[in-house]
């Protein structure tokens, strides 16, 4: 199987995936329980856009490259397939992910990131790197407990 077709069929199983999510969105009643979760935004936009278009449009570079560049050839058609398949099963995943906590009920609008758990999560990776125990130690009670501190982190807290 060629590189182009490879991606083609890949682009369409995204259209195919998303596809009938958009057409169960457009049901009332089931948008009244999905709307302003995290289904609206995962199964159907990121499983067209990163899977259904860019798996399509990789699929028209491959195509062209040969053309553009005069004959070139593809360096490695082991990393071709290493994109192909970390693309179509990392963009899946992201989108089936984002469905299942939408259908938990996981709200999708900014304001849920700014809560306390949300961006100790967030923020937290940027953070487990210091030198600092105490700062350590506070952060993963934050983490533990919920975002209940017990006591004040002795240390001074900077974001920036």
């Amino acid at each position: 199987m060629t590189n182009p077709l490879k991606f083609l069929l890949g682009g369409l199983l995204g259209f195919a995936l998303a596809v009938p999510a958009g057409i169960m969105q457009a049901d009332v009643g089931l948008n009244r329980i999905l709307h302003n979760t995290q289904w609206v935004v995962g199964p159907h936009v990121h499983v067209a856009i990163l899977v259904g278009l860019t798996v399509t449009l990789y699929s028209a570079i491959y195509l062209l490259f040969p053309i553009l560049t005069y004959g070139a050839k593809v360096h490695s058609q082991k990393l071709v397939n290493v994109h192909f398949w970390c693309h179509l099963i990392g963009g899946v995943g992201m989108g089936s992910f984002m469905g299942m906590t939408g259908l938990k009920g996981m709200q999708d609008n900014w304001d849920y990131i700014f809560r306390r758990k949300a961006l100790c999560c967030f923020v937290a990776p940027f953070f487990i790197e210091s030198r600092n125990d105490d700062l350590n130690l506070s952060l993963i009670s934050v983490l533990l407990t919920g975002g209940s501190f017990r006591k004040p982190p002795t240390t001074p807290f900077i974001i920036f």
